[in-house]
């Protein structure tokens, strides 16, 4: 009764997880989630494995639950416990609760355990959602703790997130969502986090939202605007800008 069955019995007894991610899975083969898949071969039907995908939007999470019929426990920020409500849906939904910014064992032992117990990890290498839409590398210390786990990593490239919901966006919008599942990683004689890199890239399409797309020059689009030493460009300007000197704005920081 109290060996490690029977707790993994009571961790999923009341989870919300399994039952959702059939919903979810189910839902996604029916049309009813814009959602597509391509390479869902590369994924294990059995045993640990851990998902490595791009972020740019929250709803990340279901789109990977939903491109699959496995359920997948993520790593969440510790901010999202914090009120009641939330803890209790997080706790049902399997997540992992990590503190950022700082060694965290105790997340790191659940990470090991549900490996161990044969379940599905998903990380987000990033560490968190990106603004534009590009992808922005893989953190090193979380590439190479997922090479170090010795279980399958496989790279998964969501495409259409951003379109989707993007971080700085109030609303979602329907659109359609690509997920790609890759081939499993190979770390060996190369940085892990170069390896992470390299295996995202290759699932995902165009940047949605290249720099040279939303960024301009100030000498030919804007003569009025005043950018100080080290400022190369402006992304996301306002039409009050033309008028007003950052140099002095970042003076008074």
């Amino acid at each position: 009764r109290f060996g490690a069955a029977y707790r993994a019995y009571r961790r999923w007894a009341g989870a919300v997880l399994p039952r959702l991610s059939r919903l979810l899975w189910a839902a996604g083969r029916a049309g009813l989630i814009p959602v597509r898949v391509e390479g869902r071969e590369n994924l294990p039907p059995s045993g640990p494995v851990i998902l490595v995908a791009n972020h740019t939007c929250y709803l990340d999470p279901t789109f990977l639950i939903a491109a699959q019929d496995r359920p997948i426990r993520f790593p969440t920020t510790a901010e999202v416990f914090r009120r009641p409500l939330s803890r209790w849906f997080m706790g049902r939904m399997g997540c992992i609760c990590v503190r950022r910014y700082r060694p965290d064992p105790a997340a790191a032992a659940a990470v090991v355990a549900a490996l161990a117990a044969g379940e599905v990890v998903g990380f987000f290498p990033e560490r968190e959602r990106s603004f534009t839409g590009s992808y922005q590398g893989a953190d090193p210390g979380v590439a190479a703790a997922a090479a170090r786990l010795a279980v399958p990593v496989i790279p998964v490239g969501i495409n259409g997130g951003y379109q989707f919901g993007p971080r700085w966006a109030d609303t979602l919008r329907r659109r359609p969502v690509l997920v790609r599942f890759g081939a499993p990683l190979d770390f060996a004689g190369r940085p892990p986090a170069e390896v992470i890199d390299r295996g995202i890239r290759e699932l995902l399409d165009d940047d949605p939202q290249p720099r040279e797309r939303i960024a301009f020059s100030p000498i030919e689009t804007r003569p009025k605007l005043k950018l100080p030493d080290g400022v190369r460009m402006v992304i996301w300007p306002v039409l009050a800008l033309e008028d007003w000197d950052i140099s002095r704005a970042m003076a008074r920081m």
